[in-house]
This record gives C-alpha cells, structure tokens and sequence, in this order.
C-alpha cells in the first residue's frame, strides 16, 4: 500500500478554495494569500522517513516563524522548481527560478510566496541529513543552481514522476541515493566522516524494515530483531532510545501500519486487522490508536468514507499523521 496524499483546489468551490488549502496544514505554517490568483494542486507520497510533493500553486505565501527543537517539525527540505518562481526571505531574500533548488531548515524562519510555480518538494528528517554532512547550519537558504544541481534535480523529477510505481523494497536505497546525489549539488559538503555515520544510517534502516516485515509475529522481540539484523541489543536500545525504546517503535509502526490500512480505503475487519498486525486483540489495538490519533479504528474508518478522499480535511488529518509519526 503506497502512503499518498492529493489536494485540488479545482475541485472545492470557488468561495472555499484558500480556506480549504489552509487547512490541509497544521497550525505550525501560516498560509496568507498571494498577489495572485490562487490555485493549488498537491501530491504527496510518504517513503520511510522522507516525504516528495509534487505541487502546483500560485497566489499563496507560506510562512513560518523560528522554531525550537521539539515542536514536532524537524526536518530540512529541498525544493525544486520546475516552472514559475519563488520569491521571499530566509536568512535574507530570495528568487528562485526554474532549475534551481533551494534549501530550507523546518527550525529557521521564512516567507515563500508561490508565482504559478511547479515545484518537487523532498522532505527529510534532521537526523538524516546530520549523518551526512558535517555542517547544517548554513543549509538554510542556500540556492543551489546549475549545472552543479543536475543530477540532484533530474533526480527529485524521477521521484516525482515515479514514486507512485516504486515498490516498498525500494525505499531504502532512494533515500541513499537521495544524501548521495545531495552531497555532489554546489557548496553542500559531506561529512568527513561520511561512511561511518551512513553505515549507522544503514543499520538503523535496516532494522526498520525488518520490524515493518514482522509486525504480524506477537512474540517480536528484542532478541529477535538483534539475531536477525546482527545488530546487539545493547546497540538497539541505543538506536531507538529517542523513541522511547524498541517496544514502543514496535508500537508506533503497528498503529502506522493501522492508519496506513485505513487510509487506503481497506475494508478487512477491524479483529482481523489486529491479528494481521500483531496485537493481541482488536481491543488492544483500539485504545492505542485511539491514545495515538485521538479517534478510535472504527471512528478514523467511518469518517474517511464520509467525507471522501477529495475531502480536504482528509489530507490534512493525513499530512498531521504523518507527521506524528515521523517525529
């Protein structure tokens, strides 16, 4: 099952458009109307921990204000456009035009205002990126331009425009490929300990998908996911120390996988879906999403087929999952 999200405007009545793409945001953005007529169209798809848009908008500006760690937005982002501009201030003002990348901090202040621009969106978590270069703090709105940018921008048009085809197994390595190809684009610079710190992203990778690929086992352990990856327990309770533990990662990716179930419209029993992901019950299962999501199974079901995916208040209760769950 592939994690997508869609926004069209054209779609929502004329006098609901802006108010409806507002919305499809958390509270941690401010979205104000631009100087020109606005339209908005948005795909969205999650990959492990990294998410691609694909948008289209004009007439809105984003902005956010400086943020301290914690706030649940983490994360640096790169975005490509493809057609029309961006202008706006970071750490001072910008214009961005066709071809040309710029890099922003989630943490930093900005104002982008969206001029009938086409833009591929990839957004990481700080970790990530932090295991790849030595220096983040002068990521924040650095441009970067061609042909230094080439392989880098040819790459966020393939995620664009093939994602929706990519198969799950694929999601580790396009993430690499992603900090590879990042690495050669203009003056960001690899860490010098760059192997090392990726080996460490590799493992922790490679756990995640291990424990993605045994939810379904009750008795997953521990001493399960140390024998199978070679990684020590000891290393483990290290990995996921931020996330309280490996049990409670464990927990967080089988209410993920829930939510991710009924996203997609799936219509297996709620009882059969908790044996399909390993909890001891469907009652189980129900308190702790309903301690995750602030809703119940049953109730996050009922309110998806409601309201319909074009809903934009579906997207937005998505986006905000994701992002719980990513941080």
């Amino acid at each position: 099952m592939r994690d997508i999200l869609r926004f069209s405007s054209s779609a929502i009545p004329p006098a609901r458009r802006f108010e409806a793409y507002r919305e499809l945001h958390t509270h941690r953005s401010e979205i104000l109307p631009g100087r020109e007529a606005f339209k908005a169209e948005v795909v969205a798809w999650r990959l492990g921990d990294m998410l691609v848009f694909d948008r289209r908008l004009s007439g809105v500006v984003h902005s956010r204000q400086e943020r301290v760690n914690g706030d649940g937005v983490d994360r640096f982002v790169a975005t490509l456009v493809r057609s029309g501009r961006l202008s706006g201030q970071a750490r001072t003002g910008f214009e961005v035009e066709p071809g040309q990348i710029i890099m922003l901090d989630t943490r930093r202040a900005v104002i982008i205002e969206h001029h009938a621009a086409h833009i591929v969106t990839v957004s990481v978590a700080r970790g990530v990126i932090e295991a790849a270069f030595d220096r983040t703090d002068g990521l924040h709105g650095q441009i970067l331009t061609a042909p230094a940018n080439g392989f880098l921008a040819d790459f966020m048009v393939m995620l664009a425009e093939r994602t929706a085809d990519m198969a799950p197994l694929k999601v580790a390595p396009v993430s690499r490929a992603f900090l590879d190809i990042l690495s050669t684009a203009g003056s960001v610079t690899a860490s010098q300990g760059l192997e090392l710190r990726r080996l460490e992203l590799a493992r922790r990778r490679a756990v995640d998908r291990y424990i993605d690929d045994n939810l379904s086992d009750r008795k997953l352990s521990v001493g399960m996911i140390s024998r199978a990856t070679g990684v020590s327990r000891s290393a483990l309770y290290r990995m996921f120390a931020e996330q309280g533990g490996v049990g409670r990662h464990v927990k967080a990716q089988r209410l993920a996988a829930v939510r991710k179930a009924l996203d997609n419209g799936g219509t297996e029993p709620l009882a059969a879906l908790a044996h399909t992901l390993g909890f001891a019950s469907d009652s189980q299962m129900s308190r702790q999403f309903s301690l995750a999501y602030d809703t119940t199974p049953g109730a996050y079901r009922r309110a998806w087929a409601e309201r319909g995916a074009d809903d934009p208040t579906q997207g937005r209760d998505q986006r905000a999952a994701w992002m719980r769950e990513l941080n």
